[in-house]
């Protein structure tokens, strides 16, 4: 039963979208592609709400994914806010009229658009071809029992002599009068006869969507059309590239400039807000974008027409600013500008004005101190930028100039400012210089000294040097040049102060942790912070990391690193993770090291930080490193067969090595104090030394979800990213082949839900090591096992385990816990 309320949608989504109260939250379902559903998923709602009879057929509005249809009567009932302004043109190049039945292979009965024109293969895939011509090449495939269509890449041989920018942008023109007709005529409907919020995918707008590539529309289609192809020329062919998106969004903006007046006077308080709300509520960006938009000041790289298209301007400054309308950056950063504000009217204080001339070009905010302290400021060029410079000035005068920073020798060197603030104080930064095209920097702002700090000063350390090691000359330290490596933070980073013997402590923090619900952040927290335990996998605004993870994989792309997948994980706080493609071992673990290089840099890059430490969060999950294995001679996999989940006799004896000598390799996978702090029932942790196909909980699991022999695996559960993966890796092989060649059987799996289990049956399973010492003795007690071949050395074993004892078990054994005083202080 739908609660009825006396707000609007219309109303609901207005405030909403410029961040004030509502009754309730709003939904939406099928407003945009982005939030479509099925039409098989329409169509049971439908009848489960008694609103069709079984049979009754839903229209398709893009085929390319199979939308269905969600009218104003399913819109009510279900309580939804949005209704689409529907596209006259389908992704296939189909005109949305004419409709016709059709079925899916669930036997979904459903209408398409008259030129839907399928052709069924002999294989059971179903074929589509653009604007429904036969004549040529299909661009859409449905395998069989599918739900949507995937493209189908037609990309002729790339002449790159011969390559034409006009190639990409067939599919890109000025939308007709006829067009401009219909979705006015269908606004106007829209908010005559609803209260509805309209939203709308806005044609010709949408330059950089990869999902345009292939061009499933176009009969002909020229240029690049290989995804993969298009990749790769973002590093390969960036000036084609350059040129391509210079030109779609310069149509994009015309044809959003003609939507705009077609559509959002009718709907001044609809599709007019919606799209002000890409603008952080700011209306007039949508005029001044209308106005006088260019490529440099509203569009960057792949950006998804209107929807982003303004998310460079968020920040930069408008028209005759006088500093009074800058956000506090305290909270803000690290904030990506791009370098280009050069159309700004001179105010006092600002660029042009008094007596020094206008930069080149020139980005500039204020920012008012919070507390007493010391702050670092950095521009980080990310392009080389010339003569960029660094300012930092106090009062509305150039005059006032508190600190200049310039080019440091090198066109990517950083411009490093760091002097004292005093809490209430108004400080303007500016950054401008020279380039021959586009500039871009990350400017980053650190104010965040710990309380009563030693050292006397905010110090953020960078993530590489962790963890630290204190020796003597930390203890009397006077000056910057004898403290820790003050580079970085972010919105997520680390510091602390110490001395040797009287103090240490340690902060985490991260803009997504659930502790800052209730944080100030520019007067308004938007909350969506993640729970502990609950971050597997939400999507945004939940998610801030999707982008940030996406740019690390396309990092290690280029470093010939295969990515299978990212998403976010269970733990709060940003916990991430990011797979990777099998590959044999010595040429993994190179991958390793550089994957973690990678994840470390691009986190810098964005003033953020990564750790791999395998429990860095009290109370929450840690962090992993699921092992697969498997064996394979003469290019046939070793590990199918038979036996328990498809597995040969070979995998289970492997499975026994791994078993038997796994305590000893947890010294090897498991080699930090902190990774058995990890290693505890009740965080999905695989502390039992059994296997299972379903058990998670077991240290060893089978994967079952392909039956083919090739992936056929063992997925060590228990080993963390800490560990060194050269001597993990080799140390798994050694026990592994043990097993095989001593037809270790592992014995039965373990089935069973282990927390269910009656106690004197759960003392039987074996568990991994409670600590690294108890893993140290015993690798000295079982490592014959490694010595075979000389892939390991007795001298080598005994170097590794008295390194271990002396720097890390005794280190952290011998200094009292901040809990040990919240215990026993007063005892």
């Amino acid at each position: 039963m739908v609660q009825k309320s006396a707000m609007t949608s219309r109303e609901r989504i207005i405030r909403a979208l410029n961040f004030q109260p509502v009754d309730r939250v709003p939904v939406d379902m099928g407003g945009t592609y982005c939030s479509g559903a099925h039409v098989s998923v329409v169509a049971k709602v439908r009848q489960a709400l008694g609103l069709d009879k079984p049979g009754t057929p839903v229209k398709v509005v893009e085929p390319y994914q199979m939308l269905g249809e969600v009218t104003v009567d399913l819109i009510e009932a279900l309580g939804i806010d949005v209704i689409n302004l529907p596209g006259r043109w389908n992704f296939f190049g189909l005109e949305n009229k004419d409709w016709k039945k059709w079925k899916t292979f669930d036997g979904t009965d459903v209408l398409v658009a008259g030129k839907f024109n399928t052709k069924p293969e002999p294989s059971g895939e179903i074929l589509q071809y653009p604007g429904g011509d036969h004549s040529v090449p299909a661009s859409g495939r449905m395998p069989k029992g599918g739900f949507y269509f995937d493209a189908i890449i037609r990309q002729e041989p790339i002449d790159d002599a011969n390559l034409d920018p006009a190639d990409n942008l067939e599919e890109f023109g000025p939308l007709s009068d006829e067009d401009l007709k219909y979705y006015e005529r269908l606004a106007d409907e829209l908010y005559k006869n609803t209260t509805l919020a309209i939203a709308m995918h806005l044609p010709g707008t949408a330059f950089g969507d990869i999902a345009l590539v292939p061009a499933p529309f176009m009969k002909h289609p020229k240029g690049i059309r290989d995804i993969e192809e298009w990749y790769v020329s973002t590093i390969t062919r960036r000036d084609y590239i350059k040129e391509v998106f210079s030109r779609q969004a310069e149509i994009a903006v015309k044809n959003l400039a003609m939507l705009y007046q077609a559509v959002g006077d009718i709907t001044t308080d609809g599709l007019d807000r919606m799209l002000a709300s890409t603008c952080h509520g700011d209306t007039s960006l949508i005029e001044r974008m209308i106005e006088d938009a260019t490529l440099d000041e509203y569009v960057r790289g792949a950006a998804l027409g209107a929807l982003v298209v303004t998310a460079a301007v968020s920040l930069a400054a408008p028209a005759n600013d006088n500093f009074a309308d800058r956000d506090d950056l305290g909270a803000a950063t690290p904030v990506q500008v791009w370098g280009n504000n050069t159309g700004a009217t001179a105010e006092p204080g600002e660029p042009g004005s008094g007596t020094s001339p206008a930069p080149a070009r020139s980005t500039w905010w204020s920012w008012t101190a919070t507390a007493n302290s010391t702050v670092r400021i950095t521009a980080i060029p990310g392009e080389p930028f010339w003569d960029l410079t660094l300012h930092a000035y106090t009062g509305s005068t150039l005059g006032n100039l508190a600190q200049t920073a310039v080019d440091g020798g090198g066109d990517y060197d950083p411009r490093v400012l760091e002097f004292p603030v005093n809490s209430g104080t108004t400080y303007h930064i500016q950054v401008d210089g020279n380039h021959a095209e586009e500039g871009e920097f990350l400017l980053q702002i650190s104010q965040r000294p710990p309380p009563n700090d030693p050292f006397g000063g905010a110090r953020p350390i960078d993530p590489g040097s962790l963890p630290v090691t204190v020796t003597a000359n930390n203890t009397g330290a006077t000056t910057q040049t004898d403290e820790p490596d003050p580079d970085g933070p972010g919105g997520a980073s680390l510091w602390w102060s110490f001395t040797p013997t009287v103090s240490g402590y340690y902060e985490i923090d991260s803009n997504e942790a659930v502790w800052n619900s209730g944080r100030d952040e520019d007067g308004a927290n938007l909350g969506y912070k993640i729970r502990h335990k609950e971050g597997y996998f939400p999507v945004p605004p939940h998610d801030t990391q999707q982008d940030l993870r996406t740019e690390m994989c396309l990092e290690m792309a280029k470093m010939g690193i295969d990515i299978e997948t990212h998403h976010h994980e269970v733990a709060t706080a940003g916990q991430a993770e990011i797979d990777m493609v099998f590959d044999t071992l010595v040429s993994m673990a190179d991958k390793l090291c550089k994957y973690k290089y990678v994840v470390k840099m691009v986190a810098r890059r964005h003033g953020l930080t990564a750790t791999f430490m395998p429990k860095p969060l009290f109370q929450d999950n840690g962090s992993g490193m699921h092992t697969h294995q498997s064996l394979w001679k003469d290019g046939k996999p070793l590990f199918a067969g038979d036996k328990y989940a498809g597995l040969s006799d070979v995998a289970l004896y492997y499975m026994g090595g791994i078993l038997k000598h796994s305590r000893a390799l947890a010294a090897f996978t498991n080699p930090t104090t902190n990774s058995y702090k990890r290693l505890v029932p009740g965080y999905e942790a695989p502390v039992n030394l059994a296997y299972s196909s379903r058990n998670r909980s077991a240290s060893l699991r089978i994967p079952t979800y392909s039956q083919s022999p090739k992936a056929k695996r063992v997925e060590v559960r228990y080993p963390d990213p800490a560990c060194n993966p050269y001597l993990a890796f080799s140390a798994m092989l050694m026990a592994g082949i043990d097993g095989v060649l001593n037809k270790i059987h592992p014995g039965d799996p373990l089935d069973k839900n282990i927390y269910d289990l009656p106690p004197e049956e759960a003392k039987k399973v074996p568990q991994v090591p409670g600590s690294l010492d108890a893993a140290l003795d015993a690798l000295e007690q079982d490592h014959a096992f490694l010595l075979k071949g000389d892939v390991f050395t007795e001298d080598v074993i005994r170097a590794y385990i008295d390194y271990k004892r002396k720097n890390e078990v005794d280190a952290i054994r011998l200094r009292p816990h901040p809990h040990e005083f919240m215990l026993y202080y007063d005892i």
